[in-house]
């Protein structure tokens, strides 16, 4: 099935008058390929308990059935090549030898796999997961771009073959697993780095070989979803009694399960990594890239939640994850190339992307080093080893790879841009190097975080900070200085004044964390016992002080932000909300998300009236509205056993549940709709493009929320800020 959409994807990209005729030249590749996937399942498939396919009889009709599909293939594909022939007239001798071409590595591998794999009951990683992913993925989306010159000229194929005949070698030599991967590896990144700094420059090399590169990378990630049913199958066969399964990091896979775990975490890592860098060199747009990001991330962290331990494992749901998964990626590949968007012509945050950005990055990895230091003197040495355990860990080790790997990546994007090079490449290692700060900044949060969680965090010290972030939710409350920050930036202000601007509104929303932490305390001790509170690590006296002083800093920085009268009156109109908040929802508990939406579109107000947008705009904030309205009903759905045991009559406890979730549901879509309609109208492809993102997305997360558990449900609202900062790249 993936080989089929690569095929078909590979088409759709590299072509851009599509023809009928050409579809159905592709089921020629398609079915003279038929013999090796069934020799693939013969060798490797498993079933749902993880153990080989296939006993007495089951094996001979195995052996027959991987003969016979020889024959079917090629009957098949000879039987579509005279249909064609005599629908459309002969393609071509150049197009028949393509064809051969395509299918002698296909015939040639199944053959090595049924007369020296299928009998052995040895697992060979490099014959599962490595040569056929090539093979399967990379050569028919490759030979689809190619399509249409490949009637012409058999030379797009040339980096294929050199790959089948360095493969040839390496099996004669019998090298190990390892040298193959280093030496795959290193010459991999070797090439690529000489094609992009131009070095390698021939036109008849150069091109081929950086899409070959590509489409490697592209197999290489998509084998990464493949590869989770081989660990889970793998796990299933090799399972073992294991006494501390509620260990969430404890190594209970099993160790052959587990070696397959890491190795298929890493992968999808390093693949990450690798595709945000040719994207450099690519034909794709920052969409693309925008798109990939989000895809790779959510695949990460599903994946990092599976292998907490085998019951996990166990009930992942990799078959329709991976057919997601791959359909998804190669549908962003497709609607990349057909849109044909421009790049953006402005560069976000120029200064930051130079060799000072570097210098900026390095000095965050020296920071999170440094607190790691100081919290060991403060803790000691035998608890300081053990939190430290944790991120060079199992699962934690690879993470930990992120931020080093994004550093030395933005150092050579920058060297790449220092190459005479031309315009659009600069432009997109602009981009890269983004992303990858990103990459970087996420990973170093995440880790910082899981060093504090390893262990019990005392109510002094380091203990206490940790609270004050939980308390005050920094991460989200720099999110809102975000959406004022950036659209300022783009309306030309400077940083100083863009800072400025953004400052009242990320304390308001600080303190008001903080003061509705102090009154919810009781409330958060059923339904949210991990927050700073009931926790412990911060008492109640504490948390209405530090409400009180970033409530009055919030009022005080009003007064030096100087924005217009109606900006002013925005921010003071946040600041008072946030103090009535509570009294608010206590008194009128159903309202309690109406006026939610209300203070968090605030920040949207003041971005559309401040900074020049046009009328139109003014649709942003309201669908905004919307959606968090309907977001807010969802919270209240699950918090509905600590407010009734509170008092706190909220639209899910007056009008049922039932009635609150199709409420929610509605209030959503409208929002979204009216977020594709601003799209439609500004008729700029970005805005359109990401407005039908913000749909997409929504849509996705309504059926999971339908189909979900109490707890899944959960991550489901952390999951909704990704519409929401689709819909703020609209203002940017």
């Amino acid at each position: 099935m993936t080989s089929a959409l690569a095929l078909s994807a590979g088409y759709l990209i590299g072509t851009k008058n599509l023809s009928i005729d050409r579809f159905l030249f592709l089921l020629i590749p398609f079915f003279s390929s038929l013999f090796f996937f069934v020799v693939y399942a013969v060798c490797f498939q498993t079933d749902k308990k993880g153990v080989n396919s296939g006993t007495g009889l089951g094996k001979y009709v195995e052996r027959e059935s991987a003969k016979f599909s020889v024959i079917i293939g090629l009957l098949l594909s000879a039987l579509i090549f005279l249909v064609h022939w005599i629908i459309y007239g002969y393609p071509g001798n150049l197009s028949l030898c393509s064809f051969t071409l395509y299918s002698v590595p296909f015939l040639g591998y199944g053959l090595f796999l049924y007369n020296r794999i299928r009998n052995s009951s040895e697992i060979i990683v490099r014959h599962q997961l490595v040569l056929p992913v090539i093979l399967s993925i990379s050569f028919p989306l490759y030979f689809g771009m190619h399509l249409e010159e490949l009637t012409g000229s058999v030379l797009p194929l040339w980096p294929f073959g050199v790959i089948m005949l360095l493969s040839i070698i390496s099996e004669r030599l019998s090298l190990s697993f390892k040298i193959r991967t280093i030496f795959g590896l290193v010459v991999y990144f070797l090439i690529l780095l000489l094609s992009i700094s131009g070095i390698i420059s021939n036109p008849y090399i150069s091109p081929y070989l950086l899409k070959a590169l590509f489409c490697i990378a592209i197999a290489a990630y998509l084998a990464v979803f493949e590869s989770w049913g081989v660990t889970i199958g793998v796990a299933n066969r090799n399972a073992t009694n294991v006494s501390d399964i509620s260990n969430i990091d404890a190594p209970a896979l099993g160790p052959t399960s587990e070696r397959y775990y890491q190795n298929t975490l890493c992968a999808l890592i390093i693949s990450g990594l690798s595709i945000t860098l040719l994207y450099i060199c690519s034909a794709y747009t920052t969409l693309f890239l925008i798109f990939f990001a989000i895809h790779a991330t959510v695949a990460l962290v599903l994946w990092y939640r599976a292998g907490a331990c085998r019951s996990k494992l166990k009930r992942f749901k990799w078959g329709k994850w991976k057919l997601g998964f791959g359909f998804a990626f190669l549908s962003i590949l497709v609607l990349d190339s057909r849109i044909q968007e421009h790049l953006v012509n402005s560069e976000w945050l120029p200064d930051f992307v130079s060799w000072s950005g570097v210098g900026y990055l390095i000095a965050l990895v020296a920071l999170f080093l440094s607190v790691l230091s100081i919290y060991g003197v403060i803790l000691g040495r035998d608890s300081f080893i053990k939190r430290l355990q944790s991120l060079t860990g199992r699962r934690n080790k690879y993470i930990a790879i992120i931020p080093l790997a994004s550093l030395a990546l933005c150092t050579l994007v920058l060297i790449i841009k220092g190459a005479p090079i031309s315009e659009i490449i600069i432009r997109k290692g602009h981009f890269a190097f983004i992303l990858y700060s990103v990459f970087l900044i996420v990973s170093l949060v995440y880790l910082i975080i899981q060093f504090f969680a390893s262990g019990k965090i005392p109510r002094s010290g380091l203990g206490s900070i940790v609270g004050l972030i939980i308390l005050t939710r920094v991460f989200t409350s720099l999110a809102v200085g975000v959406v004022i920050f950036l659209p300022s930036i783009r309306g030309g202000f400077s940083g100083l004044d863009s800072l400025f601007f953004s400052i009242p509104f990320v304390l308001a929303a600080s303190g008001g964390f903080a003061f509705n932490d102090y009154f919810d305390a009781a409330r958060d001790t059923i339904s949210k016992p991990l927050r700073a509170i009931p926790s412990g690590r911060l008492s109640r006296k504490t948390a209405l002080t530090v409400a009180c002083i970033l409530l009055t800093l919030a009022a005080f920085s009003i007064t030096v932000s100087s924005p217009g009268l109606f900006g002013s009156l925005i921010q003071c109109a946040t600041v008072g909300g946030v103090l009535l908040y509570n009294c608010i929802v206590k008194k009128f508990a159903w309202a309690k998300g109406l006026f939610t939406s209300l203070l968090c579109v605030s920040p949207l107000v003041f971005d559309v009236y401040e900074f020049g947008y046009a009328s139109i705009y003014w649709l942003m904030p309201v669908g905004t509205y919307m959606f968090i309205f309907g977001r807010e009903i969802w919270m209240d759905m699950l918090d509905t056993v600590g407010d009734s045991a509170t008092g706190l009559r909220t639209m899910p406890i007056l009008i049922g549940v039932g009635w609150s979730n199709l409420l929610s549901l509605i209030s959503m879509l409208i929002g979204c709709l009216i977020v594709v309609s601003l799209g439609l109208i500004t008729r700029k492809p970005f805005d359109m493009f990401l407005s039908c993102a913000v749909l997409g997305t929504v849509l996705v997360l309504i059926v999971f929320w339908l189909v979900s558990s109490e707890h899944s449900r959960r991550n489901i609202i952390r999951l909704s800020w990704v519409p929401m900062l689709l819909g703020l790249a609209i203002l940017l």
